[in-house]
């Protein structure tokens, strides 16, 4: 098993489906399976305002944004 960094804006490419390199990403979340993973400190705080700036910018709804930071909590 190996550990895996993970950056704020790979993560939220698992949820905005707009993004360009989402596939890239999702080929790293299915690896989480088998492997581990840490993050940064701020990586939730950076989360958290990418989410924001998505809402704001009508890219997701507040409802989503809310459903996706229960998921990354686990």
């Amino acid at each position: 098993m190996s550990e895996i960094a993970i950056d704020a804006s790979l993560s939220l490419q698992w949820f905005l489906e707009d993004e360009i390199d989402r596939e890239c990403s999702l080929a790293i979340l299915r690896r989480l399976s088998e492997d581990s993973a840490v993050v940064p400190i701020l990586w939730f705080y950076e989360i958290g305002s990418g989410l924001t700036m998505a809402c704001r910018r009508k890219r997701i709804s507040f409802e989503e944004a809310v459903e996706y930071l229960a998921k990354v909590r686990c």
